[in-house]
């Protein structure tokens, strides 16, 4: 009897130990499928938002740049040459504004001409002329400036008041055109040309000259490339050339 109560206390024990083992195997079981749920849900969440990301992404590239104040088209009117009309309002330009330039409608006629006998008055000329600090610049400097090729000049000219005076008592021509700049007198008009320019002259339709003038000292820096060293070598040319003007008259039309 005593041998059959140990036997059933024995099985009980067993079934306990049993019952443990398999609630621990489930409860183990139940929380890797757990951890494996959650594992997954935040693999899904992480992966929703790298492409909800990326196609912000491709949208904000495909999507033209809004224009703002800084970045809009600046269409300049570019006026004529030594002109007197100014460009107002017109704002600084950054790295991101694209600039227009169209020419400027007038209502006037530009007629150019070439004025003649300044070999004559070259000193008269250089008289009118602002010393160009640029001249004086080492040719180190002017290949750090990129000056290459371009003609730099000991004089430059900003005429500000260009007058056509008709001269009768000229003994050579009746209807000689002297050229006036800022009181200084220049050269003629061409002989050809003198009847043309005498009648706007009376009829009142001149509303602007201008002038240009060019020539003198200058230097020119220039390169050749040496073979043998391997490498481009820099020269400075100096030399001289007349000064010689030329004439815009702006007319009503």
């Amino acid at each position: 009897m005593k041998q059959k109560k140990k036997q059933q206390s024995l099985t009980i024990y067993i079934a306990i130990i049993l019952t443990s083992f398999l609630i621990m195997a489930l409860s183990a079981l139940v929380q890797a499928i757990v951890g494996v749920i959650v594992g997954l849900f935040f693999f899904v969440v992480s992966i929703a938002g790298i492409i909800s990301v990326q196609k912000q992404r491709h949208s904000e590239i495909a999507k033209p740049p809004k224009k703002t104040k800084a970045s809009q088209d600046i269409t300049l009117s570019r006026p004529h040459k030594n002109s007197s009309i100014p460009i107002t309002n017109i704002p600084s330009t950054t790295a991101n504004q694209s600039v227009r330039i169209d020419k400027v409608p007038t209502p006037y006629k530009i007629e150019k001409f070439h004025v003649t006998g300044t070999s004559h008055y070259q000193q008269n000329i250089e008289s009118l002329g602002d010393e160009n600090y640029d001249f004086e610049l080492s040719k180190k400097e002017l290949i750090e400036q990129g000056f290459e090729g371009e003609k730099i000049f000991l004089y430059e000219f900003s005429p500000s008041k260009v007058e056509l005076v008709e001269e009768p008592d000229n003994p050579y021509d009746p209807n000689a055109i002297k050229v006036v700049i800022d009181n200084v007198l220049v050269g003629y008009i061409k002989k050809g040309s003198c009847s043309h320019i005498k009648k706007l002259l009376h009829s009142g339709k001149i509303k602007k000259i201008d002038a240009d003038i060019y020539g003198g000292k200058y230097k020119l820096l220039y390169s050749d490339y040496d073979y043998e060293k391997d490498k481009e070598i820099y020269y400075v040319e100096k030399d001289k050339s007349d000064y010689h003007v030329t004439i815009e008259i702006s007319i009503e039309e």
